[in-house]
């Protein structure tokens, strides 16, 4: 765990640093892929730090999201509730939000470093009903704080880097434990398949697709495909922010087994958050 809050620490700071030194002019400019500009992915940013930190604190944020409702899938339940998000905060230079980032990304270290990684806790932004462990939050810090703050790199020019040591921690726990929450009922109907994820260096686990739901476990027993992913094209791949067959002809996904060709469809059964 210490080793995590490390590298969440140097992650954070580096994306407070990155908003921090913007201009004005960059705090407007678009995120490619994104229906956002570089002002409000770090309003979201500042959203996930400060309610990641208030949930494993115990506090009830029910009422926060209680005007969001509840919608059919992740990925709208999400867009509602970063659209309901974003109407609440706005930053004045670009000073400001570094440093409203960096006091918030503190506060959800601090809510970390005293917290049991396998407790539960509501996440009503996911849902009403909706909890997740502490551990899975943790690695969502580390997955979002990478993401974007390569989303800003790329808006402003400049060439997006993944740190591979963070990246490494991170994906195991937040691909086994959100992916069962994305799945594709339309895709995944009368399906029945079972995918190995073999992320290199960074440890391994199970998807199994049946009855029209997912579940992860451990890497034990017979599956119908194995991928071979570098942490950083799971992440890429798991944001859509670099399309499959692209890390599939580079070599970072690598899918075999009794089914191999299974493996350019396993983002079809999940829906993109």
């Amino acid at each position: 765990m210490s080793e995590l809050l490390t590298v969440l620490g140097a992650e954070t700071a580096r994306f407070a640093k990155l908003v921090g030194s913007t201009t004005g002019e960059d705090l407007s400019r678009p995120v490619p892929g994104l229906d956002w500009n570089v002002a409000q992915v770090a309003t979201h940013m500042l959203s996930v730090y400060g309610f990641f930190a208030a949930a494993i604190r115990g506090e009830d944020l029910a009422g926060i999201f209680s005007g969001v409702g509840a919608w059919p899938t992740m990925p709208q339940q999400l867009a509602a509730a970063n659209a309901h998000i974003l109407a609440m905060a706005t930053f004045d230079a670009p000073a400001q939000a570094g440093a409203m980032l960096a006091d918030a990304a503190a506060e959800v270290l601090a809510a970390l470093a005293g917290a049991d990684f396998e407790q539960s806790v509501p996440t009503p932004w996911y849902g009403p009903s909706v909890t997740r462990t502490i551990g899975t939050l943790a690695g969502l810090v580390g997955t979002e704080t990478l993401v974007h703050r390569r989303d800003i790199e790329v808006a402003m020019g400049r060439r997006g880097r993944l740190d591979p040591d963070t990246t490494a921690l991170v994906m195991p726990v937040v691909m086994s434990q959100m992916l069962p929450l994305l799945v594709n009922r339309e895709t995944v109907r009368g399906v029945k398949v079972g995918f190995e994820i073999r992320l290199r260096g960074a440890g391994r686990f199970r998807i199994d697709i049946a009855e029209g739901s997912a579940v992860s476990g451990p890497a034990v027993g017979p599956v119908d495909c194995v991928l071979s992913l570098t942490p950083a094209a799971a992440l890429l791949s798991s944001f859509a922010r670099v399309p499959l067959w692209r890390l599939i002809l580079a070599g970072q996904i690598v899918p075999f087994g009794r089914k191999p060709w299974l493996g350019t469809r396993f983002y079809d059964y999940f829906l993109r958050a």
